[in-house]
């Protein structure tokens, strides 16, 4: 108890000392006993004001947690990184198999799509010399419209995912 009436007596002195540096005689005409009331009453303002306020990110918690979480259980940081590279493997081994089959999936519908284009090519061109032009015209058109649809589509969403991503 007697440290902190000595700290607190201190930090009045302090405050009252830089009071008056900036205004001289600003306590000339208030009792001693009630500068230091008032001075106590500040420092107790000043401290239950203050707040601390911290931020972190990461995928594990800050090092200072971490020894927090340590010193509630024995162990809890080691665990916590386990966990942690667990998790990281897992994710791992997830991309590596999920990444190859898109990419195979993704191939697979291009070459299909392109087998139907020919198709339909080819049937509109056959309709169109057997006699048939306004059904082997539209048929042709479809497709040469959905193919370009297609491609201006998929360049626009192409263009906009860049925009993004520039922007993070």
């Amino acid at each position: 108890m007697a440290d902190k009436e000595k700290q607190d007596s201190s930090e009045i002195q302090q405050i009252e000392e830089a009071l008056l540096q900036k205004k001289p005689h600003a306590l000339d005409d208030i009792p001693k006993e009630k500068v230091d009331e008032i001075l106590k009453l500040a420092i107790e303002t000043i401290r239950t004001n203050v707040s601390i306020q911290e931020s972190y990110s990461g995928a594990i918690p800050h090092p200072s947690h971490l020894k927090a979480f340590n010193e509630i259980v024995p162990g809890s940081a080691d665990l916590i990184f386990q966990e942690f590279k667990k998790q990281s493997e897992h994710r791992r081994a997830l991309e590596s198999y999920a990444i190859p089959r898109q990419t195979d999936q993704s191939g697979r519908g291009q070459i299909f799509a392109f087998i139907l284009v020919i198709l339909f090519l080819i049937a509109g061109v056959l309709l169109t010399m057997y006699d048939h032009d306004k059904v082997g015209g539209i048929l042709l058109g479809f497709t040469l419209l959905g193919v370009t649809s297609v491609f201006i589509t998929g360049k626009i969403f192409q263009e906009k995912e860049l925009a993004s991503k520039k922007q993070q």
